[in-house]
Formats: C-alpha cells, sequence, structure tokens
C-alpha cells in the first residue's frame, strides 16, 4: 500500500498544479498530501513531500560516500533551523527515517538526518546493508525536535522506496 502511496506523491509532484490542486482538497494529516514550497502558506493543513528520489528509483551509489540525496517539499509550514523559529506556529523542520529505525544512527538513535532545507542526505552506512531495497521517510518536526502532529493528532510525512546498488 505504501508502495502505491509513493508513486501517487511523485505522479502529483510530476504533473505539477492540476495534479497537486486534487490532493489539496485533503485534510489528512498523516502523509497523504503532496506538497511544495519552502515556506508555509495561508490556510490549510501542512503537508510534506518526498519529491526525488521517485518511487522504485534504482541508484547507483559512488563509494566513499553512500549517501542518498532525498530531496523534499512542504506547504503551510515554515522551514527553520531547530531552535529558531521563536513561537512562531507551523515551524520547524524534517526528520529523516530511513528503513523505519534501523538506518538511524544520530546520538539517541531517533532518526538518519534532519535540517530545514532540501535535499538531506540518507546516510545508507548507518543500515546493516548498504546496497539494496530501502525505504525513506520525512516526517514535520517542531522547533523543539518534537513530532508536528496534524489535525487527526498523528504525524505529517511522506515516504518513498528505492533501491541502492553500487555502494
Amino acid at each position: 500500500m505504501k508502495l502505491i502511496y509513493s508513486s501517487v506523491v511523485v505522479l502529483a509532484v510530476g504533473f505539477g498544479a492540476l495534479a497537486l490542486a486534487a490532493c489539496s482538497s485533503s485534510s489528512s494529516s498523516s502523509g497523504n498530501d503532496a506538497g511544495s514550497g519552502a515556506d508555509g502558506g495561508s490556510g490549510g493543513e501542512p503537508t510534506v513531500a518526498i519529491t526525488s528520489p521517485t518511487a522504485n528509483a534504482q541508484i547507483t551509489l559512488t563509494p566513499p560516500a553512500d549517501t542518498v540525496p532525498i530531496a523534499f517539499a512542504v506547504t503551510n509550514f515554515t522551514l527553520r533551523d531547530a531552535n529558531t523559529c521563536n513561537g512562531l506556529p507551523n515551524c520547524g523542520h524534517v526528520h529523516l527515517f530511513v528503513d523505519d529505525t534501523a538506518c538511524n544512527g544520530d546520538a539517541g538513535g531517533s532518526y538518519n538526518n534532519f535540517g530545514s532545507m532540501s535535499p538531506l542526505s540518507a546516510n545508507l552506512t548507518m543500515c546493516a546493508m548498504v546496497n539494496g531495497p530501502h525505504t525513506a521517510k520525512t516526517e514535520l518536526h517542531n522547533d523543539d525536535h518534537s513530532l508536528f502532529k496534524g489535525a487527526d493528532g498523528g504525524a505529517v510525512f511522506a515516504t518513498v522506496a528505492f533501491t541502492a546498488s553500487g555502494g
């Protein structure tokens, strides 16, 4: 099911405004909306979408850098570095997860990478196997790294599956 969803997100981004308009009518905050832009707009629920790599992409890694750039876009959410929102609503950054929590290697082991600028680098050296299938997930987080919750109380996220080789 997630694979089909990932394809829909990519198609929505690929077809531009027509598909985005159809997606923007959804009020789900659990990763079902496509988004674009670097800063929040007016009105509507915040969304995040992965714009690259495309669903089921075959990625050839170039060692020694075993990383994959994960490009994303947001709507109705202002991207800023951690601890710089100064109380601004719908403001924060993106946490990147690879293979759920299997490839997370920060100090607390809670994410693979985070930041306020696209793309984020998915570090596959944190995975048991660099080569093979992986799933990247982008998730909106508040200024203090806490989870940003959508209208339904759930995470606002997007996922994409890809296969890495050459690492």
